[in-house]
């Protein structure tokens, strides 16, 4: 019997080799041939189903598996860019509120501004109204008004008196008195 062996090993070797080369030349599909003979009998046949039950099932598993890691990919990146979109968003939302606290301020100061020239508006008609009042004076009354006043607001008021009424007022002042303001006129 122990003659018989080696002859028995090369020729199921020559049969591996053989059935190998023509698999992958394509020629014939043993395996498949193997797997559906096997399939066919009943001693194997629940259990060649079953293995290629748990083969679809675990390529399935796969595809999912790897489907999920590219869904989790892209959930990923896509966190990434609401990240970087609120940064950005964040960033514009500073700028813009100094902005608006830039623009406020503007705001506020033309309405400062506004309320200033309108007051001095207001002042400038008070003081030609008076300047006004004191040319249609007499020119004694004025005069006697004009010397008990601080010296800012009679040089204020004797500015936007015509020179004619001016000169009927210092005409009625004492000459100390006409020359002090007419020294305030020149300064």
């Amino acid at each position: 019997m122990k003659k018989w062996i080696l002859p028995i090993i090369i020729l199921l070797v020559a049969i591996i080799i053989t059935a190998s080369v023509l698999e992958i030349t394509g020629i014939i599909h043993i395996r498949g041939l193997l797997w559906n003979s096997l399939a066919a009998s009943r001693a194997f046949g629940p259990l060649i189903r079953t293995y290629q039950l748990g083969v679809q099932n675990s390529e399935e598993l796969a595809n999912r598996h790897q489907a999920l890691e590219e869904l989790q990919r892209n959930l990923a990146h896509e966190a990434d860019l609401l990240r970087s979109e609120r940064a950005h968003l964040e960033r514009r939302k500073k700028e813009l509120e100094r902005e608006e606290r830039r623009i406020q301020e503007l705001i506020q100061a033309w309405d400062e501004r506004q309320a200033q020239d309108q007051e001095a508006k207001k002042k400038q008609e008070r003081l030609e109204r008076t300047q006004e009042m004191y040319a249609h004076m007499r020119a004694e009354d004025a005069a006697s008004i004009l010397i008990q006043m601080d010296d800012e607001l009679v040089k204020t008021i004797l500015e936007g008196i015509p020179p004619e009424q001016l000169a009927a007022i210092f005409a009625a002042l004492e000459p100390k008195q006409a020359a002090r303001l007419s020294a305030l006129l020149t300064n």
